[in-house]
């Protein structure tokens, strides 16, 4: 009877082993497959001599789960979603995370608009993985008793997972989830962020649209405010007047009747039409898509890491060096984006002009030549101290080495006879008489000489330190310590205080 009951514990632990196996096999391969067809994508969009540099590091992270809280929807009726999560590491430090976020069955425009932007999206429950939740409570120091939820029974993918409800609270936002997923991910790579910010960037697919529009030109014709909604991510967009309608929604990138392609804001969005023939989407035409959006938030995030470091930068040699090398290879990235097809580029360059990129650019461009002319200033400067120590050394290096030509001057000198008329000769004289000899008047020479030279290098010491010494200068303004009486007087009574 023992026997057969530890049979039976055997044949259980074998199968949950032979579950957990497959579970983790299974994860394995979607994410391989997700990493395969990102990595298809880059070779596909950028130049081979780019990626042959190894420019970026693709990571497919553990998802997580939200049921999406909307007002007036029952607890139990609302949908729950497993987004996507992976992420981008670049070469220059800078870390892409990317959520995709599918909408479960039929929506509204009007819902889609509510919920497009990741602050709006809200989810009344989540779940999260505990590597996760570990690396964020290390890096808030805080102890697993403080955090809310309870651990799930069922372990997934060889890791526990944490259930969180947020209705008593308040819901959370896709953008809350995912600011715990970079202070988590910044944690474990032990990063610091050069300044405290982020930038959102959103790329979104429309598809199956239900209505009862037989062409794309119907729809657009009919159904225009709403795709305006859509695009200004506002319930505003509805009320724009017709003649605006074309500056709002933009010019149409896609190159197909199968689709439509608009970039306003810097913001992806494209419609599949289900009337023209293969409208249905793969995972990697949104990947596609998606990568275009990451390379133009990229190019954005180094122009404003380079304005920063403007902006931080000390007037030091070396600082400044810094600066210029670190511009060079980012305007590099910046103005060539490395995309090898022109519409690919044509559509990042787009979206980086919608996000302000141009004038960005245009700002550091104007700083760095500033830059280059302090550089420049200071070495000039740095030259003429050079040149000025060469001539005080070699000034020096006469007087030290001066005292033997001194004396044999002053013995040529004297071999004159004083008949001969030569100008000083019976100064000169006069000199030897009253020192006692031409060797005593040599050194008082030679002494006179090593006096007049440290004086020179002592006052071009304090001119130049005087000149190095920044002013004083106390910060704020100076107000007045007189009472000043403020009131407010009408037309005719302001007469009576002049």
């Amino acid at each position: 009877m023992q026997d057969k009951s530890k049979d039976e514990d055997g044949e259980r632990i074998d199968t949950s082993l032979k579950e957990a196996i497959f579970d983790i096999e299974e994860s394995a391969f979607d994410i391989r497959a997700i990493c395969g067809i990102m990595d298809a994508i880059d070779h596909r969009h950028y130049e081979p001599g780019y990626l042959l540099q190894e420019p970026h590091v693709r990571l497919q992270l553990r998802d997580f789960i939200g049921e999406i809280h909307e007002a007036g929807v029952d607890p139990e009726s609302r949908k729950r979603i497993i987004p996507t999560v992976t992420l981008t590491l670049h070469k220059t430090g800078m870390a892409v995370l990317t959520i995709g976020v599918r909408f479960p069955g039929v929506w509204e425009i009007d819902q889609i608009t509510r919920n497009s932007n990741s602050t709006s999206l809200k989810f009344g429950k989540t779940t999260l993985s505990g590597p996760i939740i570990q690396a964020m409570l290390e890096s808030a120091e805080r102890e697993e008793d403080s955090l809310e939820g309870e651990w799930a029974d069922e372990i997934l993918d060889g890791v526990r997972w944490r259930d969180f409800d947020h209705n008593e609270g308040g819901p959370v936002s896709l953008t809350d989830v995912a600011v715990t997923y970079m202070d988590a991910l910044q944690h474990r790579c032990k990063a610091k962020s050069s300044f405290h910010d982020h930038v959102i960037g959103k790329t979104i697919f429309l598809e199956d649209l239900d209505c009862a529009c037989i062409s794309e030109s119907q729809w657009m014709e009919l159904h225009w405010q709403e795709l305006a909604s859509l695009l200004s991510r506002s319930q505003l967009g509805r009320d724009i007047r017709k003649e605006h309608q074309q500056r709002l929604i933009g010019r149409n990138f896609a190159l197909t009747e199968r689709t439509s392609m608009f970039a306003p804001g810097g913001t992806i969005t494209e419609i599949a039409w289900k009337y023209a023939p293969e409208s249905s989407r793969s995972l990697a035409d949104y990947y596609d898509r998606v990568n275009l959006t990451e390379n133009a938030l990229i190019r954005l995030w180094l122009l404003r890491e380079l304005d920063h470091n403007l902006d931080q930068m000390r007037p030091r040699r070396k600082a400044l060096e810094d600066v210029l090398r670190l511009s060079s290879s980012h305007l590099k990235t910046i103005s060539k984006a490395h995309l090898s097809y022109g519409d690919a580029r044509e559509i990042s360059d787009h979206i980086l002009r919608e996000y302000g990129g141009e004038q960005v650019l245009a700002s550091v461009n104007s700083r760095i030549s500033l830059v280059k002319d302090l550089v420049a200033s200071k070495e000039a400067a740095r030259s003429v101290r050079r040149t000025n120590q060469f001539a005080a050394a070699a000034m020096l290096a006469a007087v030290l080495l001066g005292l033997p030509a001194i004396k044999q001057s002053l013995d040529v000198l004297m071999t004159i006879p004083a008949s001969a008329g030569v100008p000083g000769r019976g100064v000169l004289e006069s000199s030897v008489k009253a020192s006692g000899s031409i060797d005593a008047l040599a050194t008082y020479a030679y002494l006179t000489l090593l006096l007049i030279g440290f004086l020179v290098l002592l006052i071009g010491g304090i001119v130049f330190s005087s000149r190095r010494k920044p002013k004083q200068i106390r910060p704020g303004i100076r107000w007045g310590t007189g009472e000043m009486r403020v009131g407010l007087v009408s037309k005719s009574e302001e007469e009576s205080f002049k």
